[in-house]
């Protein structure tokens, strides 16, 4: 990209060369291809009479019309841009400030005009033949500057000797002009002055014909007597290669790295990972690579550059260069599960692929690895993994099963990954990896390296200080120097030093005086990278490998190649450099041409090719399905990364269908990762991208998604009605728009007609063949029943929305379901395979990279933390509930925010701490909903009585609350609270009817919870009929307490009751059972679940447990 003008005056900016675009304080964006055309001609020709212009500007209309066009774009531009930018009058120009990029290219440095591109780069106006010529004309021109520019450049690196960068600048100059002949001249004899005849006359072939295909010409004369000198010179035999010497490939000592390899020592007898961590260059390698050689039961493995676009690239290496070490191959099973992420392995199976099973397949490998002989994993080049890789190391090293299997990492600085994020997390969690610090070396280890490589003309006094100066220590750019030194024969002693600062410089240096025969395959390799074999080399260029065999040995003796790969990934990054950048692109598009024809290859590498080449169409198209590979293996963080690019690359490429779809599937994933509300906020933007009806229709059914998912099913309804009446033609947006209508008539109320059209959405997705529509009508079926408590029934549809999404390979869907199924199990009473469920869909939603205010991540982590509560598990419920506190933020739903405190807040009373749970209270939102207010206020009651003093006051609120919302639907009630004080016979009465409606919506678990609130209060009437009833309802209630109550309900509080209950009604006997389940339940299940330091509290300052322990069933009064 040229620069901007130095000095510009602050305003406006416009990029112009290369596609156009502007740039201001205000922001930036691109420009259309006319709003671009009408500044380039003012910027280029000055101010213009105002009739001409507009004239040119709109061929076909009269003046009048001609007119009115040109102030509504110059009214739109300036609305857009935020600047006046143009000065109207008589004439029209641009104002004074506005600046562009179209200076003198005279001024320039090389490597400007090297990647400069064209005039409006991509715009074409055959409808404008005017504009059409014109911009024809102006880029020939340009053209000719930058070629130009170049001469003059060449020319002087001509002078200096500089022979190769000067070739460089030849080649562009006649990319430029290919028409003008003293460039190709000037090609010819530089080629000839380097001793490189062949090339020479290659480049006098290839001038021809050009000339001859786009004139029919013959060469000049001056230009023939050239080719007649060049071909009469003494053909010299090539000279052989220069063999760069072996220690300086590879130093015969390690030095100055004594720290680093004890840490790593330190790391390996210790179990535990290690990461060692330095700048490109710094000698991690070198530290891996030692310690291979020193185990033999070591493997290593590099991470590559493109891998992180596809999920799993790096595992499926390590996987792969395992498999020799096997005394047997690997299980059927096993083999199909690794196939998914290794083709090697066989072919996949169809089923959707389950992280966990996919991450105990690796660990089976690994094990009988192991057992064959594999001590450790080795992976260099960490920051260019892909994200599934790495959660599946940090996984994999935490293993028990893996216990005697090492691994080493080896990464750039942290914030150079695009996952620091994620590896920096790795590093805080209690099996993280040691991590290990490469510096520069010491002036005496730069002085042992020289003295090490045992070359006399290295061993001079004060050549190693001289090289530390020069190198900062830095290992590869000292050894570079030294390389340099050696193929030019420098005195190190007392000569100059290679005059580049950098290693990169050094690097390009040493490639530009490779031969000529080798650059096209250096330039093929560069672009390939990971990409790169020998068969797709010789594809690319034409050649058998045979062909290329000279080629590739001598940039494997250079040390610029080892292999299929470059010797380092610098070496690659300069070698790309090199390649100009009109070169560079259509390189690229053979590569992922070529890379398109191969199953193997994922969509993603082959994305980052079309890409690069700017074939913006195809690499939208390659991108996406990549997308929907990474939404199939549940990896949602990459799913939305990869549309986010598809959408991009789609804008560039003009195609705003691809664009809008891009940007709409994104809002599906971030209404499940993100929530809802950052889903609606962003609405505006893709209801802007919106051009056909089709697309408008599917805007009204994401946003509907979106008030449906925040329970705002009222405001739904406009759009879902809207929906049904757009999508009659098109049965898959009619089935959708049939599930969020069931689902917002169930908001509101409308129960009987939601599952009346939720059975019309099923069958217009079952008639039409839609699997993924009849996945999502079984999804919303579901919470349709529940809404009308249909509970079993609600369950049953949830089983079959997972079968059908686990059917599609649809994580997303899969793990939204058993979410729900966890959901819908605790509030019908079965909380044992609730917090079953609730464990399975966080494994899937934590796999699938769920945002921290996710809600439905929140919600499950809820119904697993109560689960565990209920049944004991302690330490499950303060992890799961204490995180579901941290990630209900401010942005969360009220509603959510307070549910997580309240939960985390309960749990905190029942482990005896009262101030925990006030503090909880106290973050509730100030919109908190009333029931949930009154569940704060017995909370801070109770808090106030396990500290000995009264918690009347909180009780008394409690009361006034219920009096003034007694009309609130009975899920938001808080009919349990409300029962502990008051009349005891008011209180039953009332509590009759209300378990009758938890009863009749399917509310099995609160239903008996509120009988257990009966049982309790029956028994403070005192009178005959009274005890004998709750004595019934007691033993009706026994069987359920262990596992299928509420999970609100603290279980030896409910054998308490019960006991109360039992004798009080003359059965001693079986009271005394009920207070041993309580007691056994507290110290057998429960209080080994208890963190240490809370043991004495839970135990002490628990009123339950106190009574429980004493042997008393009493409670004293509320």
């Amino acid at each position: 990209m040229i620069k901007a003008t130095e000095g510009a005056a602050p305003g406006l900016h416009f990029d112009l060369l290369g596609e156009p675009r502007w740039r201001s304080a205000a922001g930036h964006g691109r420009l259309a291809a006319h709003d671009a055309a009408f500044v380039a001609l003012l910027a280029i020709d000055g101010p213009q009479a105002r009739d001409v212009l507009f004239g040119r500007l709109s061929p076909g209309s009269d003046a009048k019309a001609a007119g009115v066009k040109m102030r509504q774009r110059i009214k739109r531009l300036r609305e857009r841009l935020g600047h006046p930018i143009i000065e109207t009058g008589d004439s029209v120009g641009l104002l004074g400030e506005v600046r562009c990029d179209l200076h003198s290219l005279a001024t320039l440095g090389v490597d400007d005009l090297l990647d400069a591109q064209d005039l409006l780069a991509g715009c074409e106006f055959g409808d404008n033949e005017f504009l059409e010529d014109w911009t024809r004309a102006q880029r020939e021109r340009l053209r000719r500057e930058r070629a130009d520019a170049l001469a003059g450049h060449a020319a002087a690196l001509q002078t200096q000797g500089e022979l190769v960068r000067a070739l460089r600048l030849a080649e562009r100059i006649v990319a430029l002009t290919p028409l003008v002949e003293h460039g190709w001249r000037r090609l010819m004899r530089l080629h000839y002055l380097r001793g490189d005849r062949s090339a020479a006359i290659e480049a006098f072939e290839r001038f021809e014909a050009v000339l001859r295909e786009e004139t029919g010409a013959r060469p000049g004369a001056e230009t023939l007597q050239l080719l007649a000198d060049i071909e009469r010179a003494e053909h010299a035999a090539p000279s052989a290669p220069q063999i760069v010497p072996v220690s300086l490939v590879r130093p015969p000592l390690r030095v100055g790295r004594e720290r680093e390899w004890r840490a790593m020592n330190r790391a390996w007898s210790a179990g535990r990972a290690f990461l060692i961590v330095g700048d490109a260059g710094i000698g991690k390698t070198r530290l891996l690579t030692d310690l291979l050689y020193a185990n033999p039961g070591a493997r290593i493995e590099r991470s590559r550059p493109g891998d992180a676009q596809t999920p799993y690239a790096v595992l499926g290496r390590l996987m792969r260069c395992v498999v020799p070490l096997l005394a047997a191959p690997p299980g059927e099973a096993t083999r199909a599960e690794l196939a998914r992420i290794e083709p090697e392995f066989g072919s996949a199976p169809a089923s959707p692929a389950q992280q966990a099973t996919l991450w105990r397949a690796a660990e089976t490998l690994l094990q009988a690895a192991c057992a064959g002989g594999l001590a450790a994993l080795l992976i260099d080049d960490l920051h260019f993994a892909d994200s599934a890789t790495l959660d599946a190391l940090r996984w994999l090293a935490a293993s028990p099963q893996l216990a005697a299997l090492r691994f080493g990492l080896a990464s750039r600085p942290l914030d150079a990954s695009p996952h620091a994020s994620a590896l920096r997390e790795w590093l805080n969690d209690s099996h993280r990896p040691e991590r290990i610090v490469v510096e520069p070396l010491a002036l005496a280890d730069v002085e042992q390296l020289v003295g090490s490589i045992g070359m006399p003309a290295f061993a001079a006094p004060g050549v190693g200080a001289r090289l530390f100066a020069h190198a900062g220590g830095h290992p590869l750019f000292t050894l570079e120097t030294l390389k340099d030194a050696f193929l030019h024969g420098r005195d190190l002693a007392g000569g100059a030093l290679p005059v580049p600062t950098t290693v990169q410089d050094l690097l390009e240096r040493r490639l530009t005086e490779l031969p000529g025969h080798c650059a096209d395959l250096l330039r093929v390799a560069a672009v390939a990278g990971q990409d790169l074999t020998v068969e797709r080399a010789a594809r690319l260029l034409a050649r058998s490998p045979l062909e290329l065999a000279g080629a590739w040995t001598h940039l494997e003796t250079a040390n610029v190649l080892a292999g299929q790969r470059f010797a380092h990934d610098l070496v690659q990054d300069t070698a790309l450099r090199l390649v100009p950048s009109a070169l560079r692109r259509v390189l690229h598009a053979a590569v992922a041409a070529l890379l398109a024809e191969d199953a193997g290859v994922t969509s993603g590498r082959i994305a980052a090719h079309w890409q690069a080449a700017e074939r913006w169409s195809e690499a939208a198209g390659s991108w996406s399905a990549a997308a929907a590979a990474a939404r199939k293996a549940g990896r949602l963080v990459e799913e939305v990364e990869l549309l986010e690019r598809a959408a991009d690359c789609s804008r560039r490429a003009g195609d705003e269908t691809g664009e809008f779809d891009a940007r709409a599937a994104v809002f599906y994933s971030v209404i499940l990762r993100q929530g809802a509300m950052t889903g609606l906020d962003a609405m505006p933007a893709l209801q802007a991208l919106a051009r056909t009806p089709a697309q408008r229709l599917q805007c009204l059914l994401i946003r509907a998604e979106a008030l449906v998912h925040l329970e705002r099913g009222s405001e739904a309804l406009g759009d879902t009605e809207a929906a049904i009446q757009q999508s009659h033609s098109q049965p898959a947006a009619l089935s959708d728009a049939l599930c969020l209508h069931g689902m917002a008539l169930a908001q509101s109320g409308r129960t009987q007609e939601a599952v009346i059209i939720e059975t019309q959405a099923a069958d217009v997705a079952r008639a039409a063949g839609l699997k993924v529509q009849e996945q999502r009508a079984a999804r919303s079926r579901a919470y349709v029943l529940y809404t009308a408590g249909r509970l079993d029934e609600a369950v049953q549809a949830h089983y079959e929305s997972l079968r059908l999404a686990d059917a599609l390979g649809d994580q997303t869907e899969a793990s939204t379901a058993a979410a729900d199924i966890a959901g819908t199990l605790a509030v019908a009473g079965d909380v044992p395979a609730s917090r079953e469920w609730a464990r399975r869909a966080r494994r899937r939603l934590v796999d699938m990279g769920f945002e921290q205010d996710s809600p439905l991540g929140c919600i499950n982590l809820m119904v697993l933390g109560n689960g565990a509560a209920y049944l004991g598990e302690f330490t499950e419920a303060i992890e799961a509930l204490s995180e579901a506190v941290r990630l209900t933020g401010e942005r969360s739903r009220t509603n959510l925010r307070g549910q997580s405190r309240i939960s985390l807040a309960q749990l905190w009373l029942t482990l005896g701490d009262s101030d925990a749970a006030r503090a909880l209270v106290a973050e509730l939102p100030e919109d908190t909903i009333p029931g949930r207010r009154m569940q704060a206020e017995l909370l801070l009651a109770r808090a106030e009585e396990m500290d000995g003093r009264s918690g009347a006051a909180h009780r008394h609120r409690l009361g006034e609350l219920m009096q003034r919302h007694p009309d609130l639907p009975v899920v938001q009630s808080a009919w349990i609270e409300w029962s502990y004080q008051g009349d005891a016979k008011k209180v039953v009465e009332r509590l009759g009817p209300v378990r009758a409606q938890f009863e009749a919506q399917g509310l099995r678990g609160n239903s008996r919870l509120l009988l257990l609130r009966e049982v309790d209060r029956l028994c403070d009437i005192g009178e005959p009929g009274a005890r004998a009833l709750a004595a019934r309802h007691a033993r009706s209630l026994l069987p359920c307490v262990a596992e299928g109550m509420s999970a609100k309900t603290y279980a030896p509080e409910a054998w308490c009751t019960l006991a109360r209950a039992l004798e009080r009604d003359g059965d001693a006997g079986e009271a005394q059972t009920c207070l041993a389940l309580a007691r056994d339940w507290i110290v057998e299940r429960a209080l080994p679940k208890v963190p240490v330091a809370r043991r004495d509290a839970f135990l002490q300052r628990n009123p339950i447990n106190r009574r429980v322990l004493a042997g008393e069933t009493d409670r004293p009064p509320a």
